[in-house]
C-alpha cells in the first residue's frame, strides 16, 4: 500500500484509555517487510520496475481495558487513524478487533433480543460473532484493515439478525437523517446521542464514508415503489402520498411517515373535507418502512379523531452501561414510561407469560397517545380500514399495533415486519473507527405474548390466495354494505 500520511506522533504514545502494548491479536499481523530494501538499478534498455510500496508503520498500541472503563466512554477515542492513498482510512488489525469485540460487549450488555432471536429464529449470536471475527482477522493486510472492509464486515454480521430490534450499522444517508432528528432537541437522551453523532472521530468517518457502501446497504430507509391497482381520481403528493378512490371508496396511501409539508397538510385536509360523509376510508401503508410516529399519531390522527386515545404495551430492558450512559432515567418514571417494581405488570398484561421476563431487570409499561386536537376540522367519523404487509416496520408497525390493540381500525393484509412498539432506538459509537450501530434498548411484546420485534402485528382480515390486500378490503367493505342494506318486504 502507498501511504498518504503516517500516524501522528501522539498516536504512538499512550492513548487516552491507558493503552499499553499491542493486543495479542496483532502478534502475527505486525510481521512487516524491512524498511530498507536495496533495489538494483535497471539497465537503460531494461523495462523500469515499479517502485515497491513504502512499508506501513508498526501498528500502534491498542487499549487493554474495556471501553466502558475508559475516560472517553461513550464517545470514541480522539486519536487520528492512518490514511492510505489507495485504501483510505486504515485500522490496525488490533484496532479493528477491539472495535468489533467492543460492539459485541455493548450489545450483549444493552441489547435484549439475542435470546429470543435464537429461540424464535434459530439464529445464534455466538456463531455469528465467531464467524465474522475470523473474517476480520483474515482481511488484515500488512497488519491493517481498510475502513471499507471493516464497515462491510460489521454490516454483514449485523444483517444476520434481520433488523430485529432495529439492529444494523448506520450508513451515510441514515447518519444525516439522525443528525437532523436528534440535534437541537432538548431531551437528555437525544442530546447524548447527538454528542456521539458529532464526535470528531464519527464526523470524520461519515464525512469520508466509502461511496461504494451505498450498493452494500441492506438497511435502506426508503420505501419501495408499490404498484397500486384501481385507484380513481388519484392525486400524488409529496413522498408518494396518494389520494383517490378504490371502487368509489375513499383511499389514502402513505408510503413513509416523513414529516408533512404545509402543502401536503392542506391537500390532505381538502381530501378529508370531501369525504366527510363517506362510510368507509382505506388507509394503505403497505411497504411503509416507518419514520416519525408523530406523523400518524398527531398529523394523520388529527383528521381521524378529536379525542385523545391512549394505548399501552409492555417492554423489558437491560440496565447496561451504554443504556444508562445515554438515558440515565432508564429505570425511573419518565413521560409515558412507568417501570414496575414487582410482578404487578401481570395485572395489566395477563396474556404475557411470566417466564418471558425472568431475565430482565427493567420491566416497563409504555403509554402512547393518538389524536386529541379538538380544533382540527374536518374529522372522519366512519369506519377505517388499514392495509398492511411484511414491509411495514418501525413507526408503520406502531400504527398497525395501535389499530389492532384499540380496535380503532380493521387491519387487512399480512403480518407486519414489527419493531413498532418500544422506544426510540439508541446509538453506539465504536471507539477507534467511530462507526455507529443502531439498536433497540427495549424488548417488546404483543398482547398475545409474542415478541413484536420478531412476529410483528397480525391482520384482522387475511386475503384469499391470489387476492391483494386492497381487493380483500374492498370485498369486505362491499360485504358489510350488502349485509347492512335493508331487505325488501
Amino acid at each position: 500500500m502507498k501511504t498518504k500520511q503516517f500516524l501522528i506522533t501522539a498516536c504512538m504514545l499512550l492513548l487516552l484509555c491507558a493503552c499499553q502494548s499491542p493486543a495479542n491479536t496483532e502478534d502475527t499481523a505486525n510481521d512487516l517487510p524491512p524498511e530498507n530494501v536495496e533495489i538494483e538499478t535497471p539497465a537503460s534498455d531494461s523495462p523500469t520496475e515499479e517502485e515497491p510500496a513504502a512499508p506501513l508503520p508498526l501498528a500502534p498500541p491498542v487499549c487493554e481495558i474495556a471501553f466502558t472503563e475508559t475516560e472517553s466512554f461513550p464517545l470514541p477515542f480522539e486519536e487520528e487513524l492512518l490514511v492510505d492513498e489507495e485504501e483510505g482510512i486504515l485500522l490496525s488489525a488490533g484496532q479493528a478487533l477491539y472495535d468489533y469485540d467492543t460492539m459485541w460487549e455493548l450489545l450483549e450488555e444493552n441489547y435484549p433480543y439475542f435470546d429470543v432471536i435464537k429461540q424464535e429464529l434459530g439464529i445464534s449470536s455466538r456463531v455469528a460473532k465467531t464467524r465474522y471475527r475470523a473474517k476480520l482477522v483474515s482481511l488484515a493486510d500488512d497488519g491493517y484493515i481498510s475502513q471499507e472492509a471493516f464497515i462491510n464486515t460489521v454490516t454483514d454480521c449485523l444483517n444476520e439478525f434481520q433488523k430485529v430490534g432495529h439492529l444494523f450499522v448506520i450508513l451515510e444517508g441514515q447518519y444525516r437523517t439522525l443528525c437532523n432528528a436528534f440535534c437541537g432537541v432538548e431531551f437528555e437522551l437525544y442530546k447524548n446521542m447527538c454528542a456521539l453523532l458529532h464526535s470528531s472521530k464519527t464526523a470524520a468517518l461519515y464525512t469520508n464514508f466509502p461511496k461504494q457502501q451505498t450498493a452494500h446497504d441492506k438497511n435502506s430507509d426508503h420505501s419501495e415503489t408499490l404498484q397500486v391497482e384501481n385507484i380513481e381520481e388519484a392525486k400524488v403528493l409529496q413522498d408518494g402520498i396518494t389520494l383517490g378512490y378504490a371502487d368509489n371508496i375513499p383511499y389514502l396511501r402513505i408510503p413513509v411517515f416523513n414529516n408533512w409539508s404545509t402543502k401536503t397538510q392542506t391537500a390532505i385536509s381538502d381530501f378529508f373535507d370531501t369525504i366527510a360523509e363517506e362510510e368507509h376510508l382505506i388507509i394503505d401503508i403497505r411497504g411503509n418502512p416507518g419514520g416519525n410516529t408523530a406523523v400518524w399519531a398527531q398529523d394523520l390522527g388529527s383528521f381521524l379523531t378529536s379525542e385523545r386515545i391512549l394505548f399501552s404495551f409492555l417492554v423489558a430492558a437491560k440496565p447496561g452501561p451504554l443504556n444508562l450512559a445515554l438515558n440515565p432515567a432508564l429505570c425511573t418514571d419518565q413521560s409515558g414510561y412507568h417501570p414496575y417494581s414487582d410482578a404487578s405488570w401481570r395485572t395489566d398484561f395477563p396474556t404475557i407469560p411470566l417466564n418471558a421476563l425472568e431475565s430482565y431487570d427493567v420491566v416497563v409499561k409504555a403509554t402512547v397517545s393518538m389524536g386529541g386536537d379538538a380544533s382540527q376540522t374536518p374529522i372522519f367519523h366512519s369506519k377505517i380500514w388499514v392495509l398492511i404487509d411484511k414491509k411495514c416496520y418501525s413507526a408503520a408497525d406502531t400504527f398497525a399495533y395501535f389499530c389492532k390493540s384499540t380496535g380503532f381500525a380493521t387491519l387487512v393484509g399480512e403480518q407486519t415486519g414489527g419493531n413498532g412498539i418500544g422506544a426510540q432506538p439508541y446509538v453506539m459509537a465504536l471507539p477507534y473507527s467511530g462507526l455507529l450501530v443502531y439498536y433497540e434498548p427495549y424488548l417488546s411484546f404483543n398482547l398475545d405474548g409474542t415478541c413484536n420485534g420478531i412476529m410483528g402485528t397480525s391482520p384482522d382480515v387475511i386475503p384469499d390466495a391470489g387476492q391483494t390486500a386492497l381487493e380483500a378490503c374492498v370485498a369486505a367493505i362491499q360485504h358489510e354494505k350488502y349485509a347492512s342494506a335493508p331487505t325488501s318486504p
